[in-house]
Parts: C-alpha cells; sequence; structure tokens
C-alpha cells in the first residue's frame, strides 16, 4: 500500500478514535501539520488539535502514538497568577478609592523602614507601565512594587482593585478597562474576560494573526510549491530541501 493511501487510512481512523473532523493541512514552524477539529460536548466549543506529519507516520504503526504524544505535552502557561483578597492582605496592602489620587485608588502597606523592628504605614504610589501585545497596540497601566521576603513583587493595579473588591481574581481571566481607558481603574470601569475576548475587543485574534502570517509566508513561495502544499502532496523532505537550498543560495 503507497504511504498516501496509508495516511488517509490513518486520517479516517483518527476521526472514529477521537470523534474529530480532519480539517486540512497547514505549515506552521516550516513543518506539515495535520488539524482535527474536535467538538466539546459540555459547553459546545470547538477545539482544534494540531499532528505533525511525524506523529501520523508513527500513528501507522503504533495507534496510541497520539496518546504518547499528549502525555507529554506540557499543560499550557497560565495567562496570570491567580489573586486573592487574602494575598493582599497577608502583603499587608491596602487599597481605598481616592478620587484625588492620579490612579484613583489610594495604596498603604504595612511594613518596616531601614530594618526597624516596628511596622509603619507606608504609601505606595502606582507607577505607569506600558505594556506591548502583538494582537493588539501599546497600552499603559498602572502596577504597583513592594519587597516582601526579599522579593521584589511587581502586581497590576487593575488586578489589584477587582481582587480587593470582589475576593478574588482568576489565573485565566483578563481584566478588561471600559471606555474609561486603561488608566481608569474604578471598579465600575472594569471587567472580566477571557483572552479571546479581549483580543477581539483590541480587535484582533491570535488566529487572525496566525493565518496573515501564513499567508505571507506562502506569497513568498514558488506558486507551483504553495499549489503542492494546499494539495498536501509536498512531503516535509522537500521543504527541508527547498530551505536549505535557499540557505545555500543567501551564503553564495
Amino acid at each position: 500500500m503507497k504511504l498516501q493511501e496509508q495516511i488517509k487510512n490513518a486520517i479516517k481512523d483518527i476521526e472514529e478514535r477521537y470523534c474529530c473532523t480532519f480539517n486540512g493541512k497547514v505549515l506552521r514552524n516550516n513543518k506539515i501539520y495535520y488539524t482535527f477539529n474536535t467538538c466539546n460536548p459540555f459547553n459546545n466549543v470547538t477545539e482544534t488539535k494540531y499532528y505533525s506529519y511525524d506523529i501520523i507516520i508513527k500513528f501507522i504503526n503504533d495507534p496510541t502514538a497520539i496518546q504518547k504524544a499528549e502525555a507529554n505535552i506540557k499543560p499550557a502557561r497560565p495567562l496570570h497568577k491567580e489573586l486573592t483578597k487574602e494575598m493582599l492582605l497577608s502583603y499587608g496592602l491596602s487599597f481605598t478609592e481616592d478620587p484625588n489620587e492620579p490612579s484613583g485608588w489610594l495604596v498603604t502597606r504595612y511594613g518596616q523602614i531601614n530594618r526597624s523592628p516596628k511596622e509603619y504605614l507606608k504609601k505606595i504610589t502606582p507607577v505607569i507601565q506600558t505594556k506591548k501585545h502583538k494582537y493588539g497596540s501599546e497600552k499603559q497601566y498602572y502596577t504597583i512594587a513592594f519587597s516582601h521576603n526579599g522579593k521584589i513583587i511587581v502586581l497590576m493595579l487593575s488586578r489589584c482593585v477587582w481582587a480587593w473588591v470582589n475576593g478574588i481574581c482568576p489565573a485565566d481571566k483578563d481584566v478588561d478597562h471600559g471606555e474609561g481607558g486603561s488608566l481608569d481603574n474604578r471598579i465600575e470601569n472594569l471587567s472580566l474576560l477571557s483572552r479571546r475576548e479581549n483580543l477581539e475587543k483590541r480587535g484582533g485574534n491570535c488566529n487572525q494573526y496566525g493565518k496573515k502570517k501564513r499567508q505571507r509566508v506562502y506569497e513568498e513561495l514558488p506558486h507551483y510549491i504553495y499549489k503542492r502544499i494546499l494539495n498536501g502532496t509536498y512531503s516535509p523532505e522537500e521543504w527541508d530541501r527547498y530551505m536549505a537550498a535557499l540557505e545555500n543560495k543567501k551564503e553564495n
């Protein structure tokens, strides 16, 4: 049996085993990946899984190859660290809404001064920092910094305010600023959004970014290679040889 027929049979077997639908091939990091869409029955959310060409080849001989590959995947890193009001109190922090403050909040903390055994109430002045995001524009936010047990801790004021008022600020959510702007940290101007909702509100998302990036890569390829990639007849070995030839051409 030819390799292409074995791959087609492996795709059908994956669809039956994992209740998913084959969605074509994509080019990521100079490698060809087979994409499958799965639907979560609990929340009706469609997820896309990417399996490399090597995994599909291994699956032909070993049906447990996908399970082994997914078992070795490290869990996704959380967007933020969970922040609770109890944690803020353990740091000795206190937040009081004050319209006279530039940030809108008076931030104080109990701490030592010059290693004195006594603790004093100190005022912490929030500082404006500019944060960059590859899916959206640059924005300015208020942050606070202080020393705790010999370590410098930096926290976003918006997340602190949300945790102080509501008791907890989840690790998997962004604190979004409303129409008042990113420097307006009044609780009325804050809301919890998922990362996808936040990116869509900014006017872009990771899928659009990846699509534009792939389109830019495809446009730079010769037409005959681009056509074969779409048809699925361009093997990873041919791609490696093509990239090696380009590198040699640049060096010469």
